[in-house]
């Protein structure tokens, strides 16, 4: 609902990257939501330290793709890169899972 409500004010104004924008915003409230339910029946651990350095990065993304930048592919690249290196541990852990996961059902 808030993402319809952001769109239909804002695309008139900003135009085709508000529903980006919205989107992201939409997904924010959303997350900060799902946490806070969560925490009411799991111990949920969140590294808001790496969240942070994501989201700046993803919003450097953004920035820069509603640019007309000729590096913009390179700066994509470089930033998928880092939130690779970033989240690492976490990725090493979910192919884990899944190996394990497919192994069983053989």
């Amino acid at each position: 609902a808030l993402n319809i409500v952001l769109n239909i004010i804002l695309i008139p104004r900003l135009g085709v990257m508000a529903a980006a924008y919205t989107t992201l915003i939409g997904f924010t409230v959303t997350w900060v939501g799902r946490s806070i339910h969560v925490r009411t029946m799991v111990k949920l651990q969140v590294n808001y330290g790496k969240m942070a350095v994501s989201f700046v990065l993803l919003m450097t993304q953004a920035v820069i793709f509603s640019m007309a930048l000729s590096f913009k592919y390179w700066t994509s690249i470089g930033i998928i890169a880092v939130q690779i290196l970033l989240y690492l541990p976490q990725l090493k852990n979910l192919f884990s899972a899944i190996a394990k996961a497919l192994k069983k059902g053989k």
